[in-house]
């Protein structure tokens, strides 16, 4: 008996402490799933000009090269996305913008995650007129409980107008920290 509260007070701190979870995602704009106009509107991005609604779904890589097979596994919730691109206003367009705000609300099964930070554009029509790639490092705050931080990053395709071959979509690296 003695041994196994001695197991028990030395398992206590490993409780304790945190884990993380990485989550490895890709998002779809989707009409299916318009966006929820609410987190946009209480963004507090002037001007808001990018309002997107996208599903949200799993992959599959090959684990010896790391190259997505399938970028729509498993359907996992959905996505409202609200951005404030001065740049899309400009004409031409700089190939290299600041100040790209963005926000991201991801509805999961184990929860919501909010994330807020800043996109940077990495070249306008490049390789295709109309296509812009687009990378995003966002912050967590709000999530589920017991995650206590985190962070998102991307790499986007997004077509302010429609295109034949193309449409807006992302790969999201979901980091999140648990305690």
């Amino acid at each position: 008996m003695l041994r196994s509260a001695v197991a028990l007070l030395a398992l206590v701190p490993a409780l304790a402490l945190g884990g993380e979870r990485t989550l490895v995602v890709k998002t779809f704009e989707d009409a299916r799933y318009p966006p929820d106009m609410t987190v946009c509107q209480t963004s507090g991005y002037d001007p808001l000009n990018i309002v997107l609604g996208a599903s949200v779904w799993s992959l599959q890589t090959n684990a010896a090269r790391g190259e997505v097979m399938n970028d729509s596994v498993r359907f996992l919730g959905n996505v409202t996305a609200c951005g404030s691109a001065p740049s899309l206003a400009q004409s031409p367009p700089p190939t290299f913008a600041d100040d790209q705000y963005f926000l991201m609300r991801f509805s999961l099964e184990d929860g919501t995650y909010l994330f807020k930070g800043e996109c940077e554009l990495a070249s306008w029509w490049v390789p295709v007129p109309g296509v812009l790639l687009v990378g995003c490092t966002l912050r967590l705050v709000e999530a589920p409980q017991g995650v206590v931080g985190g962070i998102a990053t991307s790499s986007s395709v997004f077509t302010p107008r429609t295109l034949l071959d193309y449409s807006t979509g992302s790969v999201w690296t979901l980091h999140l920290y648990t305690n």
